[in-house]
């Protein structure tokens, strides 16, 4: 790969996120529902045989997932996962609590867990183990705040230490919307108007990218979050997703030459193409095309030294609006080799739309085979289904001895913040009304959230 992946890997990255989802005419159960399984048994390559049962709220997020492997003609239990989700002021969703034999932790226990305030800023973002008989942070980073509650820094966990300490990678302006991100050895700065639109946006790499000036225009993304480009939205169920694009034209510098991304969107025929010059010369081609029943495919074309990199995706949808064939494939000639690497995802689903048989296949080879048999009806996301956030008081305030809290639905966790970002107390299921003592806590301003299933909602308090 030459020089210009970094420009490639930008491009990709602002073309993914500007899929949106929207609505359209399809074929659907009564109300706009749609089939997710519940029961499916996998067959892996080598025979082996695994049960996965997954539950899901009304949205089609999934909340909880259980693994068995069969053992002498019995499933036996391996791994248990739950997930509960958070709704930001844009109506998307996001992962707020998962916990249980964790992937990331090769099965052994853990829970990655976020805390929101109303705006969607992200307080917290932990990884934790658990480790003789007590949790243990594994990483975690937290949201420093001011007298007013604004975001001024950010602290991350030192595992030497196991300390928590400021992170100079990121700064804030004088509402905590993120102006600059480092990540990975490239820097980010971001511009925002009065409405929290994204109006400037630079990206640049030691070395390799200097002034990479991006013009990016009526696009949202959430400023309260770390990195407002790369995190966006945490993934969610998408089997079932209506997507569209949009696109515009960007102008780029790169190490004194200037660097034309041309954009061109031709509603016509659902066709669209981004091309890179340097000079005269293209360098990167990126051809989208829609497919029917909201498909769509993105093939990028870079010429790299000695030959070409290409990247292939494509995702069909039946008239359901369900995943039926979703391939990667990259193909690279250059530098003297040659390698090529195809995915392929296959559904088979019956007349009634409901999925029976999946296989995933990788350079011929199957990776592993499912079949269902059993699913549960689920509405799509849709902004213009979701319910109300609920109206949580926190009182007395000042407060001296203890605090109130009335009116959180079941389920709701509650989180207590100081001004430097760190939770001084959390208390998860709590009911209707809660009561918290105060007594020990020291004078000063405290950020009460209450995260439940459709948003977080927060208050501030003052401690005498």
């Amino acid at each position: 790969m030459n020089k210009l992946i970094l420009l490639l890997s930008v491009m990709m990255l602002l073309s993914a996120t500007s899929f949106t989802q929207k609505g359209r005419v399809r074929k659907t159960l009564a109300g706009g529902q749609v089939y997710l399984p519940t029961t499916v048994y996998r067959v892996l390559a080598d025979g082996s045989r695994q049960k996965i049962e997954y539950t899901y709220n009304e949205f089609g997020h999934t909340v909880s997932e259980k693994w068995s492997v069969e053992q002498n003609g019995t499933y036996v239990v391996n791994r248990e996962i739950i997930r509960t989700y958070h709704r930001l002021p844009n109506g998307e969703f996001v992962l707020l609590l998962e916990e249980g034999n964790m992937f990331w932790l090769e099965g052994m226990k853990g829970r990655h867990s976020f805390v929101y305030d109303e705006k969607g800023m992200e307080l917290l973002d932990r990884y934790e183990t658990y480790e003789s008989g007590e949790w243990k942070v594994y990483r975690s980073r937290e949201a420093v705040l001011n007298e007013n509650g604004i975001r001024t820094a950010i602290r991350t966990f030192n595992i030497k230490t196991r300390e928590m300490e400021v992170d100079p990678n990121y700064t804030f302006d004088k509402r905590g919307r993120t102006t600059q991100a480092t990540d990975y050895g490239n820097t980010y700065t971001y511009t925002w108007d009065d409405n929290d639109r994204l109006t400037g946006f630079t990206s640049s790499q030691e070395g390799r990218f200097h002034n990479m000036e991006i013009t990016v225009n009526e696009e949202y993304f959430n400023p309260y979050m770390l990195n407002p480009l790369l995190d966006r939205s945490r993934p969610v169920e998408d089997d079932y997703a209506w997507n569209d694009y949009t696109l515009h034209e960007w102008l780029f510098s790169a190490d004194g030459e200037r660097m034309t991304v041309r954009a061109i969107e031709d509603k016509t025929n659902g066709e669209a193409t981004q091309s890179v010059f340097v000079g005269d010369v293209e360098m990167i081609k990126t051809v989208y095309k829609k497919d029917v029943n909201g498909g769509y495919s993105v093939t990028t074309t870079e010429l790299s030294e000695g030959g070409t990199y290409t990247y292939e995706q494509r995702r069909i949808y039946n008239e359901y609006g369900a995943v039926i064939r979703d391939y990667n494939m990259e193909n690279d000639t250059g530098n003297g080799y040659h390698r090529e690497s195809l995915w392929v995802y296959e559904r088979t689903c019956d007349a009634e739309g409901r999925p029976v048989r999946t296989t995933n296949v990788y350079n011929g080879e199957t990776q592993y085979t499912e079949t269902y048999d059993s699913w549960s009806v689920v509405t799509p996301l849709g902004t213009e289904a979701l319910p109300a956030l609920p109206t949580v008081r926190v009182y007395p305030n000042p407060a001296v001895d203890v605090i109130v809290i009335d009116g959180a639905p079941a389920g709701s966790t509650l989180a207590v913040f100081d001004l430097s970002g760190r939770i001084i107390f959390r208390r998860a299921n709590i009911g209707d009304r809660e009561i918290v003592s105060v007594a020990s806590w020291s004078g000063g301003l405290y950020l009460v959230a209450v995260q439940t299933q459709n948003g977080t909602v927060t208050n501030k308090i003052v401690k005498k």
